[in-house]
């Protein structure tokens, strides 16, 4: 579990924003190096003025976005290694997550929240 994560960001517009990358990779327990090294890279797929980012508890929070499954597809053609192999593969993903390239777009949605009835 937590191998693949959703990350969910909320921008000044109450614009909800999904992504999916790899979990466990900065500190098996706390999220908040993955969050930073998501948020930096956020204005890569245009957002901007962040109001709040979130580890999602599943990620079935993110399933019903546009591009959840060809952003889960393309992440579970990826092996992840086990054994002598791990940690290259754990320092080459966090650098990856780092410059944006293991960070994959789910969707966008106007905040329920917000909307008027």
């Amino acid at each position: 579990m937590d191998d693949i994560v959703a990350v969910k960001v909320v921008d000044k517009k109450k614009v909800e924003y999904f992504f999916l990358t790899w979990g466990r990779v900065f500190e098996p327990i706390n999220s908040n190096k993955l969050l930073l090294a998501v948020s930096k890279n956020l204005a890569n797929f245009g957002v901007s003025e962040i109001v709040d980012i979130s580890l999602c508890d599943s990620l079935q929070e993110a399933s019903l976005q546009k591009y959840f499954f060809e952003s889960f597809f393309k992440m579970s053609q990826k092996r992840i290694p086990f054994g002598k192999k791990y940690n290259l593969w754990l320092k080459s993903i966090r650098k990856d997550i780092l410059s944006g390239k293991e960070i994959y777009f789910a969707g966008k949605q106007k905040s329920s929240k917000n909307e008027k009835n």
